[in-house]
């Protein structure tokens, strides 16, 4: 019999400051629920460890109802369980989660797929949801996120982007007697070779009415939702960088990624110059494992 799930402190949440996003897809691989018995819980605790009011919204996509309802029944506690009886893609349940009122009452959203958990070794109690939250506050209408994850393009894509003066913004921690939060900014730049830097789904904090304004739905329908997860995002991604939107990268200390920083080091010659955002991770990673192929295109019913 699988154990129970851990409880949240307050809930449900009247008034949400985040909304935190799970999304799945029938099967029990790589976009199955499977995963979700994993990441689940351990985004319960950690966000139970943050300084920030959340609500949680699951949005599956064509799995059988009664597998739901188990996960409800060992005590998942869910602002909103969304289903749809057949598998529609991921940016149509994100549209809906999202944008069209279906899922998130809350200004910003933070997804976790089904797969994004908190890497091991990062202080759960130092608020970096309380800060990136102030982050998107203080930047303005520019900064359409917050990045919580290191990706191997992410010095190729800062090293491409043109320097800004100064390097480092900072922003109030909204925390008294705290120091204010560092971050720099991150932004599509196309001599990298790649299109990531205003945007990228997961493990990102971002201010949903900003990035609906200035970069609207993400496509959906044919033939957006028969192509792979990263051509698809990476339409997006690069929507928003043709919108001037940018991501802010900020430096939490307990949250720096080695090769980051070494690179950071060798390129601006100090490793105080670099971000360090390395908050969640993928749960193959955390296991060791190699992400096979696969889409959250909609399959045949």
């Amino acid at each position: 019999m699988p154990s129970a799930l851990p409880q949240r402190g307050r809930f449900p949440e009247d008034s949400p400051e985040l909304c935190v996003t799970f999304f799945t897809c029938v099967g029990t691989g790589i976009a199955g629920v499977a995963d979700l018995q994993t990441t689940y819980p351990a985004a319960v605790l950690y966000l139970e460890a943050q300084a920030v009011r959340y609500e949680l919204v699951w949005l599956d996509n064509g799995s059988e109802r009664d597998v739901l309802d188990g996960f409800v029944q060992r005590g998942a506690q869910l602002d909103k369980l969304l289903h749809n009886p057949t598998n529609q893609g991921l940016f149509h349940a994100a549209n809906d989660a999202w944008f069209r009122g279906r899922g998130c009452r809350a200004p910003y959203v933070l997804s976790l797929e089904d797969d994004r958990v908190p890497r091991p070794g990062v202080a759960w109690r130092v608020p970096h949801l309380r800060h990136s939250l102030a982050i998107l506050q203080a930047a303005g209408d520019g900064v359409l996120g917050v990045r919580l994850k290191h990706e191997w393009s992410d010095a190729r894509i800062a090293k491409a982007n043109p320097p800004r003066t100064p390097l480092w913004r900072t922003a109030p921690s909204g925390e008294a007697g705290a120091p204010p939060v560092r971050y720099t900014t991150h932004c599509f730049a196309p001599s990298s070779g790649f299109v990531w830097g205003s945007f990228t789904m997961a493990g990102v904090v971002y201010d949903r009415l900003r990035l609906l304004r200035r970069v609207g739905l993400f496509s959906e329908g044919p033939p957006h939702d028969g192509m792979a997860y990263d051509y698809a995002e990476g339409q997006y991604a690069v929507r928003a960088g043709l919108a001037q939107g940018c991501t802010a990268r900020p430096r939490f200390e307990d949250a720096c990624a080695e090769p980051e920083a070494a690179a950071a080091a060798e390129e601006e010659a100090e490793a105080e110059a670099a971000a360090c955002h390395d908050i969640f991770i993928e749960l193959r990673h955390a296991r060791g494992l190699s992400k096979p192929e696969a889409t959250h295109s909609p399959r045949p019913s």
